[in-house]
């Protein structure tokens, strides 16, 4: 893992995914960390040298 990441995002539930509860009044807590490496797009670069 890096130690500053170019993008951090909260992800707090609104609601329970097993039964639909709002979630969104209750206190939250802390339950860990993961980071995601993503491969920008590999692109072409095309250079035409030219002579005089």
């Amino acid at each position: 893992m890096v130690e500053i990441p170019d993008v951090t995002e909260e992800h707090i539930p609104d609601y329970c995914n097993c039964c639909g509860n709002d979630l969104s009044s209750l206190p939250h807590q802390y339950a860990g960390s993961r980071q995601v490496f993503d491969i920008p797009e590999i692109k072409i670069k095309v250079t035409e040298p030219q002579g005089l």
